[in-house]
């Protein structure tokens, strides 16, 4: 009884796995046939309304850097987005946001983790699907000019909403990934999976320009 629930589990959680490769694949087909058809129109808007996905540790960091190169009188608001649990990200950008005075330009949100740190795969698919949910709300409510992430695992369902918006029309979204100083000879995880769909891929180490053509090194900015 046993190995059949085992069984029905690895049953459940393939079949899942398909239909989100399917989604995908269609998501991606509707993105090129809607691009060949609509070219989009490049409008010079006189500020960029701007979601930050801040993750913890060492990408909270990152982010902090990167957000220096920022234009803040173009790229505003910034609404930051951070995984319900990491309240420590969240302290750090509220100090760094008031030492520079821009802490009135602010918003933030949170959306259900998609995975904690030893949690099984089984339920990993669930807290996803949360998260995903939890980002489409947020996304299509927001509207966002520019996604900027840098490699959270929390980034992933953020930028995947933003990309439904840009693929059916509602909102000519766009998407940066900056990947992490750390990734030297490959990409993250979250990388991979967004590397398809970015508007712009940027890489700190020139060597990854060659394994993936459509990446950008220009120069290290983090």
């Amino acid at each position: 009884q046993k190995q059949a629930v085992k069984v029905d589990a690895y049953a459940s959680i393939t079949i899942l796995v398909l239909v989100v490769v399917v989604a995908v694949v269609v998501v991606f087909l509707a993105r090129l046939c809607f691009c060949s058809r609509n070219p989009p129109r490049e409008h010079r808007r006189s500020t960029v309304k701007t979601i930050i996905v801040v993750g913890s540790g060492g990408h909270t960091a990152e982010m902090l850097s990167l957000m220096e190169n920022l234009d803040r009188s173009r790229y505003q608001p910034f609404h930051f987005v951070l995984a319900d649990t990491d309240t420590t990200s969240r302290k750090r950008i509220i100090r760094k946001e008031e030492s520079k005075h821009n802490l009135h330009n602010c918003s933030f949100s949170t959306i259900r983790r998609t995975r904690e740190v030893g949690q099984s795969w089984i339920s990993t698919t669930i807290t996803s699907l949360f998260a995903l949910f939890d980002s489409f709300r947020l996304v299509f409510r927001i509207q966002p000019d520019l996604i900027l992430c840098n490699g959270p695992g929390t980034c992933v369902p953020v930028a995947f909403a933003g990309f439904l918006l840009y693929v059916f029309g509602l909102h000519s979204t766009r998407l940066i990934f900056c990947e992490s100083f750390c990734r030297v000879k490959t990409i993250s995880l979250s990388g991979k999976l967004l590397y398809p769909i970015a508007t712009r891929f940027i890489v700190q180490w020139p060597e990854l320009v060659k394994l993936y053509p459509r990446a950008e090194f220009i120069g290290r900015i983090l």
